[in-house]
């Protein structure tokens, strides 16, 4: 236990540090629950559960659940959307911890719940590993949320998880851990909670641009930061995107991802150094709202990303998707299960040809139909908006397990 201690300390994951000066029982505790009552707890690392965890937070305020839900914090620094927090603090079910993790002392009517706890990836998923770790050793019930798509190393990630118990989102991963671990009985599927408020409204998706629009929705951080000189192939990436847009034909929204830097923002250096207008590329920052990616992506002639659950999106709302990608065996090719999609195709570092597929792609006409029946079947379970109701069943089912 103080192997634990001293990592968690070491990672300043946690930033009270006069909990820590006495071992593992000053991180996770335990109290005395008179009430009897059985409680979720919600442990999040990182702005990734955050975002999971969200519209499943804001589906037990609208309930009805007689449940006590604990969200604890490993980092001070990480908040819920003002919003929410202010809805949670009003409401007594609801309990918000940045101090040490307390935990009800009747186990078998609490769960823990949580996104980041993969060995694949344990470096970045340490805390919640050695968490859930702690939490199976004293036969306290654990769940993994799913927090990522369907490409193939998500889901070798997703294989890995530490928890006793998976809540995944859709059929491909569910039957990939069906046929891997031999039991579903500790796993379920529901659908993604963020897909509940996806409402295709003909009003938001009409333009009000004449040219047609191009988004490109990926990242400048990670992907490339194994290579050489990472910042230089951003650079690179970003310029032979641009190159390959006719200006006068078309205008590219570019969404920034949440990780990206905006002090030495490449989408802005790159724009200025090709003498680019802002009417010609325009660059949304990233604001936290999700609902405005999906609104871009919906009145959008063309997806552009590289290796991102975006792509997964846009294509089940039936938009035409090119993933771009500076290497044959860069992180696009965990997308290669896509490639039997028409609305799919993937270029490898040639501008002349991605120019080609963008000229070709936007001959294509498929923006009156909003959802692709048979991707949503594939890729996720349903998209009826019910997605948040039927994880809060999994989750009660697991607490009378």
């Amino acid at each position: 236990m103080k192997k634990i201690v001293k990592s968690i300390l070491l990672s300043r994951y946690f930033t009270l540090s006069k909990y820590f000066s006495l071992g593992v029982s000053n991180v996770v505790g335990f109290y005395k629950n008179k009430a009897n009552k059985d409680t979720i707890n919600f442990i999040v690392t990182s702005k990734t559960e955050i975002r999971v965890f969200s519209p499943i937070l804001n589906y037990i305020l609208t309930s009805g659940l007689d449940i006590i839900i604990n969200v604890f914090f490993t980092n001070q620094n990480l908040k819920l959307d003002d919003q929410l927090f202010f809805k949670l603090e009003k409401d007594d079910r609801f309990k918000l911890n940045n101090n040490p993790i307390k935990l009800t002392d009747n186990r078998k009517n609490s769960i823990n719940v949580i996104c980041l706890d993969h060995e694949k990836y344990s470096k970045k998923h340490f805390i919640g590993i050695e968490l859930v770790k702690y939490f199976n050793k004293l036969k306290i019930k654990t769940v993994c949320i799913q927090h990522g798509g369907n490409q193939n190393d998500y889901i070798e990630g997703q294989l890995s998880s530490v928890s006793k118990f998976q809540i995944v989102f859709g059929k491909r991963i569910f039957n990939f851990i069906k046929e891997k671990l031999k039991n579903t009985k500790k796993v379920y599927i529901t659908g993604n909670p963020l897909h509940d408020n996806l409402f295709f409204n003909k009003s938001q998706v009409n333009k009000t641009n004449k040219k047609r629009l191009i988004a490109l929705i990926s990242c400048m951080h990670t992907e490339y930061d194994d290579y050489e000189n990472s910042q230089k192939l951003y650079l690179e990436y970003v310029k032979k995107i641009y190159e390959s847009v006719n200006f006068n034909d078309a205008k590219l929204i570019v969404k920034m991802h949440p990780y990206d830097s905006t002090d030495n923002n490449i989408y802005e250096l790159v724009r200025n150094n090709l003498n680019l207008t802002k009417n010609e590329v325009e660059i949304i920052g990233f604001t936290g709202n999700l609902q405005q990616t999906y609104d871009l992506i919906l009145k959008s002639d063309l997806i552009i990303s590289r290796a991102s659950t975006i792509i997964e999106e846009s294509l089940m709302l039936n938009r035409q998707v090119i993933a771009f990608d500076l290497f044959e065996k860069g992180v696009s090719r965990h997308y290669d299960f896509l490639s039997k999609y028409s609305e799919y195709s993937k270029i490898i570092n040639s501008s002349s040809e991605l120019k080609k597929e963008i000229v070709r792609k936007l001959a294509l006409t498929n923006n009156n139909k909003y959802i692709n029946e048979k991707i949503v079947s594939d890729l996720t379970y349903r998209f009826d908006g019910k997605s948040s109701s039927r994880l809060v069943e999994a989750l009660i089912d697991i607490l009378k397990c």
